[in-house]
């Protein structure tokens, strides 16, 4: 229960408790007095020559000195002096004079000083017997007076009606709660008979049954109806006892209340427990900066004792270096704030512990401020949750860096133990060659509960199930499971966590209930880590694997590319010197016409072979290109024979500028060679190059404009059929007899080398368009 840092109550004297009597100037009490006083079993004496010494011990205690003796002549005072002083401080406490000056006015001075008694040192000496009874009268009868008082006082406060009827049976005396019950007042019933309070069928009860029950008994006990002033009633739970001297003593609860009362008394009950339940702790300080209220959870977390937390201000609870922030704090919450701290309190044994304290205005009934409330909560376990999390994410930045899968694993393993605590934790890899979960890193402990840890085979394992499942799963009883491996190991505890398609981190203690929620909410995240570094080492050893195979493949591109520029280009220079000098020694000029339309196409298809095979789908450094500009340039190199071209963007874009020249070229050219109305071939060729005998294209325009995201290249010929549209970038695709088919597979890869996309479709004029988007657009200032 929550405990008033104020102290506790004051203990009464019992009447045969041993009398403390002050002997103040002892030339007044010979010696066979002060022994004849000293040998009373029920005497407590001293002997003081200083009255200040027993008037210190009065003004501090009451109950500390029950007699005071002393003699007339002092040093200094008299013995009235010591009187008057004495009756200062307490009115009721005897004080004894002796004197062997007696005399008429030293008595009458005495008695108007408040004097109990008065001796002369004759009567003392010779009867010291009767001397100490007299003063364990005195003392008697103030101790007598005293509890006399503390029980009225008692009666008085009493929650439960009292009253004290006489012979007549008429009050002689109610206290404030009995006149209450009724709606009176005290003074409205004393006099009065007991029937003022019960109806008139209630009183003829009373008096045929239950006062001759008293009267005949002593006493009765039972439940009666009570009339109050207002005219309602209530049952009362009523007490009546006959005294000896034939009054009667009457006590009276009124039962709803009664029970109410109960009812609060338990949920206080309850609410204190519940306090001192809670793992906070709960703390009031007065405006002076003192504890004045606390519960049992500040002396559990402290380590001192309730009586030494009651003399402590609240500034030793903390170390020296923490003390001004905590008197800033509570100045600030008496001042009107609402306050959080983090802080360190230092217990008794020195050790120091993280805490949150808040703190809040606490204001009485009046709505005064009366001091300082809040709460303080041990902040242990959160600093030690951010000091994993901040190391786990440590972890995961190494993890991140680690370019082998056994530095993976090794790395993870230790991170479990030494950040996460699981002392035993191992790493189980899926083998497909070994068909389960290899064992491939595990920490020095694991290794004395699994020397030998085997490959966990399907179906036959919990790793496996929760390896299938891909869900974490924690066991307080490993060996109740069905799927244990082992039913005869010593493992009692263990926590599986899933690594994706991986495998399984595996941690276990021989001690039962050995992971909590935390611990597998903490492993997800470095299970989860670990998992995104495997698959980090396994895409980089996927690219090197794939960079591997690209240049392997880029040089056998390169050594093809060579063979067809050495073992074509030689051969076809060679024909193609013959055939001019058959043209100048006068041959047939139409057969060497066909030879050289052949040797151009041979030459075409030398050069786009080598772009493919050179070129690829790399790209060189990025520039900002003028789109129409670019264009118009590649038109002037494209035999574009009567056609006519509308550059209709403004578009600037990031690009190869080599490698955009080769998409436009081919997109520009076969616009031209397979757009006309005229042309005689039924579908386009997908070609870049163009032989030299095309038939002239008959009013052709073709546009290059700005579309969402990129561009596009149209005309208004006679399109594209839908069923071709899908094959005119395979390479070597072509309808035309003229055609390499490699020019429309360089657009495609000069689009894939750039990220692009590539679409077909039919222009508004019912040709052909390409739209290519995708593109870095830089500058834009017209969209078609």
């Amino acid at each position: 229960m929550g405990r008033d840092a104020a102290g506790g109550d004051t203990t009464w004297a019992r009447v045969d408790e041993p009398a403390d009597i002050w002997i103040v100037d002892g030339a007044a009490i010979t010696a066979d007095v002060e022994a004849e006083l000293h040998a009373e079993s029920d005497f407590e004496v001293r002997t003081e020559s200083d009255p200040d010494a027993a008037l210190d011990a009065l003004r501090t205690d009451s109950t500390a000195v029950d007699c005071v003796v002393t003699g007339y002549e002092l040093s200094g005072a008299t013995g009235i002096d010591v009187i008057s002083r004495v009756r200062s401080i307490d009115p009721e406490v005897p004080v004894v004079l002796v004197t062997d000056a007696g005399s008429e006015a030293i008595a009458s001075d005495a008695i108007s000083a408040g004097v109990t008694d008065y001796f002369s040192t004759h009567e003392t000496d010779a009867r010291p017997g009767a001397f100490a009874k007299r003063l364990r009268d005195a003392v008697d009868r103030r101790r007598a007076r005293r509890d006399r008082e503390r029980q009225l006082t008692a009666i008085e406060t009493a929650t439960e009606g009292i009253s004290h009827l006489d012979q007549n049976e008429r009050f002689l005396y109610v206290n404030e709660a009995y006149a209450e019950l009724y709606g009176y007042e005290p003074a409205d019933l004393v006099g009065e008979s007991w029937e003022r309070l019960y109806r008139p069928e209630d009183v003829a009860d009373v008096r045929e049954e239950i006062l001759p029950t008293v009267y005949e008994t002593g006493s009765w006990s039972g439940y009666t109806t009570g009339l109050r002033a207002d005219g309602s009633t209530f049952v009362e739970d009523h007490n009546l006892a006959l005294t000896a001297d034939g009054t009667l003593v009457c006590t009276v609860h009124d039962v709803d209340a009664r029970d109410a009362q109960a009812a609060e008394i338990e949920e206080r009950l309850f609410v204190d427990r519940a306090i001192d339940l809670l793992r906070d702790v709960l703390y009031v300080v007065d405006e002076r900066g003192r504890l004045a209220w606390y519960n049992e959870r500040l002396p559990a977390v402290s380590g001192y004792d309730p009586s030494a937390i009651d003399e402590m201000s609240v500034q030793e609870f903390f170390p020296p270096v923490e003390r001004s922030r905590i008197e800033t704090a509570l100045d600030d919450v008496l001042a009107g704030d609402s306050v959080v701290i983090e802080t360190t309190i230092e217990t008794a044994d020195g050790e120091r512990v993280p805490f949150e304290f808040t703190g809040d205005q606490l204001l009485d009934g009046d709505g005064d401020l009366a001091g300082v409330i809040g709460v303080g909560r041990d902040i242990s376990a959160r600093r030690e949750r951010e000091r994993k999390l901040r190391a786990l994410n440590e972890t995961g930045q190494e993890l991140m860096g680690r370019e082998t899968e056994t530095a993976v694993v090794e790395t993870g393993v230790e991170a479990a133990r030494d950040v996460l605590g699981m002392e035993a934790n191992a790493i189980h890899l899926y083998d497909e060659s070994a068909g389960g979960l290899v064992p491939v890193a595990q920490t020095g402990i694991g290794g004395e509960l699994l020397p030998e840890p085997p490959t966990l085979e399907p179906g036959e394992s919990i790793a496996w199930r929760v390896f299938e499942s891909g869900d974490s799963y924690a066991s307080d009883d490993v060996r109740s499971d069905p799927d244990v491996l082992n039913p005869e190991t010593s493992i009692e505890s263990e926590v599986f966590f899933p690594l994706g398609e991986h495998g399984v981190l595996i941690a276990a203690s021989e001690t039962s209930h050995a992971f909590d929620v935390e611990d597998v909410v903490l492993g997800e995240i470095l299970a989860g880590s670990i998992e995104s570094a495997l698959e980090a080492v396994e895409r980089t050893e996927e690219l090197a694997d794939r960079e591997r195979e690209l240049a392997a493949q880029n040089d056998r591109l390169e050594e093809f590319a060579s063979v067809v520029s050495h073992d074509l280009r030689n051969p076809l220079q060679v024909a193609r010197g013959r055939v001019e000098l058959a043209r100048e020694s006068g041959a047939d000029d139409s057969a060497l016409e066909d030879a050289i339309s052949a040797l151009n196409r041979m030459d075409a298809l030398v050069d786009d072979l080598l772009t493919l095979s050179r070129q690829g789908e790399a790209i060189g450094d990025l520039e900002l290109v003028v789109l129409d500009h670019l264009a118009r340039q590649c038109w002037d190199t494209v035999d574009t024979q009567a056609a006519t071209i509308r550059c209709r963007s403004d578009l600037v874009v990031r690009a190869d500028r080599s490698r955009l020249r080769q998409l436009l070229e081919n997109l520009l050219g076969n616009a031209v060679e397979h757009g006309t109305p005229s042309a005689p071939s039924a579908a386009p060729r997908a070609a870049g190059s163009d032989g030299p005998n095309s038939e002239p294209t008959a009013d052709l325009t073709v546009t290059v404009g700005s579309c969402p995201d990129g561009f596009y290249v149209a005309d208004d010929g006679r399109g594209i059929p839908a069923d071709d549209r899908d094959q005119i970038f395979e390479t070597g695709y072509t309808t035309s007899s003229e055609g390499t088919g490699f020019g429309m597979g360089i657009v495609r890869q000069v689009v894939d080398a750039h990220g692009w996309s590539i679409d077909v479709s039919e222009s508004e004029a019912g040709g052909a368009r390409f739209d290519v988007t995708g593109v870095d657009i830089v500058e834009s200032a017209a969209t078609d």
